[in-house]
């Protein structure tokens, strides 16, 4: 096991190396997406994560491993925010939507926001990984029950995940990340092979 790791590791040191790639966050106020963020950023140094609130949008450099950079723009799902989200698509190379597992109540909104999104031209084909959070919560939802909501069997034509994450706990999250770098890869391989 620990050689595979290294070896996925050097690939990705390999291809991430020359600059670090643009992952676009979104979801939902609540969702995770800070607590998400704060877990990667300071996990590496501390074992306890302050919650940063939202105040609209941050950007974070986040090295997932060592040679695995992303910088990610976490905005605000508020409604002023949101028609913001579309100004943020051409320049990036994928998308992590958080889902709250545990927000029944909402889940129909943010299945509407993901679809359009993933319809939007400049999101045409980028990889997508949805972040399905709080899974430690016993009112969770589970990814299949997600994947089934999000309709994900219906996107083949896309390069897309869906991982079970515990943002406070930071279960999850770096797999989460290590599996977006690995579908931003063979993405970008796949636009080359077209040209």
């Amino acid at each position: 096991m620990g050689s595979l790791t290294s070896k996925t590791i050097s690939w990705m040191w390999n291809y991430f190396e020359d600059s670090p790639t643009v992952i676009l966050v979104l979801g939902l106020k609540n969702a995770g997406k800070s607590t998400m963020f704060s877990k990667l950023k300071f996990s590496i140094h501390r074992d306890t994560c302050d919650n940063i609130p939202e105040l609209g949008f941050h950007v974070e450099r986040i090295s997932v491993c060592e040679g695995v950079d992303f910088i990610m723009w976490d905005t605000c799902a508020l409604f002023g925010f949101r028609d913001l989200w579309r100004r943020y698509f051409s320049g990036c190379a994928g998308l992590i939507f958080v889902v709250d597992c545990c927000d029944r109540q909402r889940l129909g909104e943010a299945r509407n926001q993901f679809f359009q999104l993933l319809l939007d031209e400049e999101m045409a084909g980028k990889p997508v990984m949805i972040l399905a959070n709080k899974k430690d919560q016993p009112d969770a939802l589970s990814i299949a029950d997600i994947a089934a909501f999000f309709q994900l069997d219906s996107f083949e034509d896309r390069h897309l995940h869906i991982q079970a994450t515990c943002a406070l706990s930071g279960e999850g999250v770096i797999d989460g990340m290590l599996e977006m770098a690995r579908l931003v890869k063979n993405f970008e391989i796949s636009r080359v092979d077209k040209r």
